[in-house]
C-alpha cells in the first residue's frame, strides 16, 4: 500500500523542508498563532539556556534531539502522534523563556535599588 504523504528524506525539497517544520514545531499546537507564540518562546528559552546553564541544555537536547532530527527527516510531519516523544523538550524550552522573561519583567521590592 503506497502512502499519499512520503518522508522528507525520500525527496528533500526547501519547500518540503518549510511544511516539515512548520508541522514538527507549530504543529502540535494546533493553533497556528499559538504555535508561533510557543516557538518563539522555546527559542528564546533555548537561547538563554545555551547562555546560562549549557549542560542542561546539552543534556535535554541529547535526550530529545535525535528523535526530533529521526522525525523530522524519516517520519510523516503530517502526523502529529509522532511528535508527542520531543514535547517534554519543547516544555522545557518553553519553561525557560517564560522564567527568562518574568526574571526580566520582575517588579523591584520596597529597598531594593530600581524602586522608586
Amino acid at each position: 500500500m503506497a502512502l499519499d504523504v512520503e518522508p522528507i528524506f525520500t525527496r528533500f525539497s526547501l519547500n518540503l523542508a518549510v511544511r516539515a517544520v512548520r508541522y514538527v514545531l507549530v504543529g502540535p499546537s494546533i493553533e497556528p498563532l499559538l504555535g508561533g507564540l510557543i516557538l518563539a518562546l522555546a527559542l528564546l528559552g533555548a537561547w538563554h539556556l545555551g547562555r546560562s546553564h549549557r549542560d542542561r541544555l546539552g543534556m535535554a537536547l541529547l535526550c530529545f534531539g535525535p528523535y526530533l532530527v529521526a522525525h523530522s527527516l524519516l517520519h510523516h510531519v503530517e502526523a502529529i502522534r509522532y511528535a508527542v516523544p520531543y514535547l517534554p523538550l519543547a516544555s522545557l524550552l518553553l519553561a525557560a523563556g517564560i522564567a527568562w522573561l518574568v526574571a526580566r519583567a520582575a517588579v523591584p521590592r520596597p529597598g531594593s535599588p530600581r524602586w522608586g
